[in-house]
């Protein structure tokens, strides 16, 4: 994978499913989520589970807002995420039962791409 985009095929369901072949993620079916506002989110069902899950969670961090790329982007550093993902920690662990039990991350060019698994308290 690279680690860099050049241009906005990420911004795509078929960018992700191009940019993950050949790898442990190898996806046939990228189904773009709805409702987010800064990333790019989206669902990839795997060929082959990894750790067992066979669908993960893929998240674009480009460089301007992604409910902007539409119309005029705006500009939005991806190392913003760095700051999200630290914020996430902190309050997991100050509200381990209510939040999260048990999250497995799989990083990729950080701070510009990431996939993760969460599961839920029961």
């Amino acid at each position: 994978m690279s680690s860099t985009s050049t241009d906005d095929t990420l911004a795509t369901e078929a960018g992700i499913q191009t940019y993950l072949r050949n790898t442990p993620f190898t996806s046939h079916t990228v189904d773009q989520l709805s409702g987010g506002h800064i990333n790019f989110t989206y669902r990839i069902h795997l060929h082959v589970p990894v750790d067992g899950m066979s669908t993960f969670i893929l998240k674009y961090t480009p460089p301007y807002v992604a409910s902007s790329a539409d119309v005029d982007p705006m500009p939005f550093p991806p190392d913003r995420q760095v700051f999200i993902h630290i914020l996430r920690f902190v309050l997991s662990m100050a509200f381990t039962q209510e939040l999260c039990r048990d999250s497995k991350r799989k990083h990729y060019d950080w701070p510009t791409l990431f996939l993760s698994r969460v599961t839920t308290t029961p």
